[in-house]
């Protein structure tokens, strides 16, 4: 907790002690926190943590809330500190939360208040759970199982779900790939994987733990994804790559050249009139634009560079050409991954996922089939009927005297 002057009194509001008026709305807030039992009770402490402008009430208010160490007491801080628009209130909040001793490993209390956050991290209310799974405990830095059961999800303002128990596991080191016709659900459980969205049923597992459980920011950072519209930062070529770790202005050159070879962004930086440090935006003086084929690969680049546990390659190729596509997809699986990565690979061209060690085959939201590429051709389903009609058409667009006359 934060020094205080006396019994609970923060430091920070010493200059105000002795004010009866201080003094009493600080009192005030203690005797309700304590006190209150009743869902109204928790509305007026609710306001009163947001419209309260003196911060050291503010603070000796959410000690007090949090000293009686249950859910309803933390949830009203947590239900405030999403809410707090002002900077100094929002700051106080935060670090009544962060600073509460609970929260260091070995403290009595610390699984309990743990719970508590587990409890809040389904909460009805939306800014309840951020701020819950905020604090929550942090995924491992390796993990060898991550498992989807009976995983579903649905839009806001629609009612079929995109995801329909949807099941599957995925281990360290395996690529898979997610196929099927547009809107069938593949996206979707990419974006579930990576915690973007939080599923309307079921359970996602990364070693047996459940996600809700772990710290949302961690499950984030564990994940890179290149997506079909990727974000086109207007900076530098070189921190276009390096903001998937999270800086502009570091950066490793052995991990960053590998990751534009692999994708193909090589050729796409060596064009540029600065290189690395050309800035990819017309916005700015002697700036230079990239055409979408171009940003794919940097996209590409930048989640590889991000080396993360997981990488999901969300159709980030679909402006290239099938060829250049091909290529990265077998720089993705043949090159220099980290040994125990899971890699996800989406894409409407079936020939660039062939060497996946499973092939996920989405329908409606449903899995329908799953399997090798060689199991899925012999099985003769979906996957099989899909494959062999792009091979056809392949086949036919190159056939000599197929051309036009």
């Amino acid at each position: 907790m934060t020094s205080s002057t006396w019994d609970g009194e923060p430091a920070s509001a010493a200059a105000d002690a002795n004010s009866p008026a201080w003094a009493v709305r600080a009192a005030a807030g203690r005797r309700l926190a304590v006190a209150a039992e009743t869902p109204e009770a928790a509305d007026v402490l609710h306001r009163l943590l947001l419209d309260e402008r003196d911060t050291g009430v503010v603070q000796a208010t959410a000690e007090a809330l949090l000293a009686r160490r249950d859910v309803a007491g933390l949830r009203v801080v947590l239900k405030a500190l999403s809410r707090a628009e002002e900077f100094e209130v929002a700051d106080q909040l935060a670090a009544e939360v962060h600073c509460d001793p609970r929260r260091l490993s070995g403290e009595p209390g610390a699984e309990e208040f743990v719970q508590q956050l587990r409890a809040l991290a389904t909460d009805t209310d939306e800014g309840v759970r951020e701020e819950a799974r905020r604090l929550l405990p942090r995924l491992p830095t390796t993990v060898k199982e991550i498992r989807l059961d009976n995983v579903s999800y649905t839009y806001p303002g629609k009612e079929s779900p995109a995801l329909d128990q949807v099941s599957m596991t995925l281990r360290a080191g395996q690529t898979v790939a997610f196929v099927g016709v547009n809107g069938s659900g593949k996206s979707t459980a990419s974006r579930v994987l990576a915690g973007l969205y939080d599923v309307s049923d079921g359970a996602i597992r990364w070693d047996g733990v459940d996600v809700t459980a772990m710290n949302s920011e961690s499950l984030q950072s564990r994940v890179a994804m290149a997506l079909q519209d990727p974000v086109h930062f207007p900076f530098s070529a070189l921190a276009n790559i390096t903001v998937s770790r999270g800086t502009l202005t570091e950066a490793d050159p052995h991990r960053a050249l590998a990751a534009v070879r692999a994708s193909g962004a090589e050729t796409v930086i060596a064009a540029l009139r600065d290189r690395w440090s050309a800035v990819l935006s017309k916005r700015f003086k002697d700036g230079e634009e990239l055409s979408e084929g171009q940003w794919a690969k940097v996209a590409v680049a930048r989640g590889l560079y991000k080396d993360a546990l997981v990488l999901l390659l969300d159709q980030p190729t679909a402006s290239m050409d099938p060829r250049a596509e091909h290529a990265v997809y077998q720089a993705v699986l043949r090159g220099n991954r980290c040994g125990d990565q899971i890699t996800v690979l989406i894409s409407h061209r079936l020939a660039s996922v062939v060497e996946c060690d499973t092939i996920h085959v989405f329908e409606r939201g449903r899995i329908i089939e799953s399997g090798s590429h060689q199991d899925l051709m012999e099985l003769g389903g979906e996957y099989a009927e899909m494959f062999t009609l792009q091979a056809t058409g392949y086949a036919s667009a190159t056939a000599p005297g197929t051309g036009p006359a």
